[in-house]
């Protein structure tokens, strides 16, 4: 295996699985950065571990042919909760930033106690404080940011909706609401090149131009599951345009069961390149 397989692996395996009870393997291996032979390691261990019942705590069935699993969670995994080093770095971020929260710490003596623990773990360099009176604005406000993932040497544009600031190994990250994909997302600090306060903004630092995709409509419901500002429909085909090459792969690739690339040819070059990738990994396991 890549990894070694540790507490705080299982302890997110069951955090990640447990929104649904069916889930395409090659959803769960993208989400948790882990392999098909880790991953099933990982439900190995699970498929073990017993509750005061002598109930199992997770099952799943497997389907092969679809390469989906089915899970049945036992009550206890609802019931489970906990808090991890991001959540306290959350707490300690709104105690230090966020006016109202502010006030509470400063009104109430255990709340004060508590934040003075945190202040020994965490810290917020670099970060405005609440009683800084510089123009800036509060992250909340962004809607668009330009981000260079691991791996890559352009900048690909997000719109989210940010949810907090945190720290980990990699440094201090941004967590947010990818709004087209509608999926939770991590994006390092570092690695943010341009932030828009509003859509409608220019990024200062992204000179890129958008592409415009082309698609031939497999299914004239999934037109309703898109924002009506975003695309126009030409002669029964779909057009939408992208900010950026792999945004217009990923959208592609998710929602190939509702539309084909009909153009540009660079676009559907990609997906078979993906795709043939895809199948030569799958078939490694055969």
């Amino acid at each position: 295996m890549s990894k070694k397989i540790d507490f705080q692996i299982l302890h997110n395996f069951i955090q990640f699985v447990q929104s649904k009870e069916k889930w395409k393997i090659s959803e769960i291996l993208e989400n948790m950065k882990i392999t098909k032979k880790e991953l099933f390691y990982i439900l190995d261990i699970f498929s073990q571990i017993y509750t005061d019942y002598d109930d199992i705590l997770i099952d799943y069935e497997v389907n092969e042919d679809a390469e989906e699993i089915n899970f049945f969670f036992n009550d206890s995994v609802v019931e489970l909760s906990s808090i991890n080093d991001s959540e306290l770095f959350n707490l300690y971020y709104l105690l230090t930033m966020q006016d109202n929260f502010v006030a509470l710490k400063n009104s109430t003596k255990e709340i004060m106690e508590f934040y003075k623990i945190l202040s020994e773990y965490f810290d917020i360099d670099g970060l405005p404080t609440a009683d800084d009176k510089s123009d800036s604005f509060s992250f909340e406000e962004i809607s668009t940011i330009e981000y260079i993932k691991l791996g890559k040497t352009e900048a690909q544009t997000y719109f989210i909706n940010p949810i907090a600031l945190k720290s980990n190994h990699d440094g201090k990250i941004l967590e947010a609401l990818d709004i087209h994909e509608k999926v939770i997302k991590t994006f390092l600090i570092d690695r943010i090149v341009g932030i828009n306060i509003n859509e409608s903004t220019t990024s200062q630092t992204s000179s890129r131009s958008t592409i415009k995709v082309k698609y031939q409509i497999k299914d004239n419901n999934f037109l309703k599951t898109l924002d009506s500002t975003t695309f126009k429909v030409n002669q029964d085909n779909l057009i939408i345009n992208f900010y950026s090459f792999e945004n217009a792969i990923d959208f592609s690739i998710k929602n190939r069961q509702y539309i084909n690339v009909l153009s540009p040819v660079k676009i559907i070059d990609e997906i078979k390149i993906r795709q043939d990738n895809l199948l030569e990994n799958l078939n490694e396991f055969n």
